[in-house]
């Protein structure tokens, strides 16, 4: 199973740093196969803000997968992921809320983020959201 995701994550992310930010109910590490097909290192953080004051530009593709709970929409969190971006203009940003009605896997945040989506997600969720990240 994993061999097979590893060969559908687009090939712009093999051998990336991924980091699982503020997942304290353990929605995304139920696609932890995914990350652990593709990537070079994988980190975990429950406080997504020390999470992403810990990640630095790197020669390898930064993917940071951040779970916002129920704060999504607060300004503090839109101002934390407006200047990560501005640092880390290269790293790939998914998103994911309880908060949300639907998946947005299209460039509408991308000044917060490369992909918006619903959680919990699945593995095959997942490799959508690269794929569409990989577009943006």
């Amino acid at each position: 199973m994993v061999k097979r995701f590893a060969t559908e994550v687009p090939a712009a992310f093999h051998n990336c740093d991924v980091h699982v930010l503020g997942d304290s109910e353990g929605d995304f590490l139920t696609c932890s196969d995914v990350f652990m097909a593709h990537a070079g290192d994988v980190f975990f953080d429950e406080c997504f803000e020390r999470g992403l004051g810990a990640i630095r530009p790197d020669r390898r593709v930064q993917v940071v997968i951040l779970h916002m709970g129920d704060c999504v929409t607060q300004h503090w969190v839109i101002d934390l992921l407006k200047d990560f971006r501005r640092r880390n203009p290269s790293a790939v940003v998914i998103v994911g809320s309880r908060d949300v009605a639907n998946d947005d896997l299209t460039c509408e945040w991308v000044e917060l983020c490369d992909v918006f989506m619903r959680v919990p997600k699945s593995p095959i969720d997942m490799i959508a959201a690269y794929r569409a990240a990989s577009l943006h």
